[in-house]
């Protein structure tokens, strides 16, 4: 699998990640759709300016806390190829997102 680098940090997903996410009872199909959200992270991530990719991971994550509620922050940071430190971030931005949709944030538009 091709390195895949975001924030100045090379990772790959191996297999063993996957065996992960199956013994923590995610089904396949979860599985696939998460994999697919966790692609189109690390595509917003890469594609963002640079100076501003920390700002788009906190926005993917109020984006995508729904569809990611039974996700760690560590599976989230492994998930998506980035370090471990912004699997807190990941949580911290689920935990105001009642807030912000109470005061009128359309997550869609992000």
């Amino acid at each position: 699998m091709k390195p895949y680098n975001a924030l100045g940090m090379r990772s790959t997903i191996h297999i063993k990640h996957l065996i992960h996410f199956q013994q923590c009872n995610i089904e396949v199909s979860n599985l696939s759709d998460k994999s697919k959200i966790f692609a189109a992270i690390r595509n917003a991530i890469d594609t963002a300016p640079k100076g501003e990719r920390a700002a788009e991971i906190h926005l993917q994550s109020l984006k995508y806390a729904v569809e990611l509620e039974d996700v760690s922050g560590k599976e989230f940071a492994l998930g998506v190829g980035v370090k471990e430190t912004y699997g807190t971030e990941f949580n911290k931005m689920r935990n105001i997102l009642k807030r912000l949709n109470a005061a009128g944030l359309d997550t869609s538009k992000i």
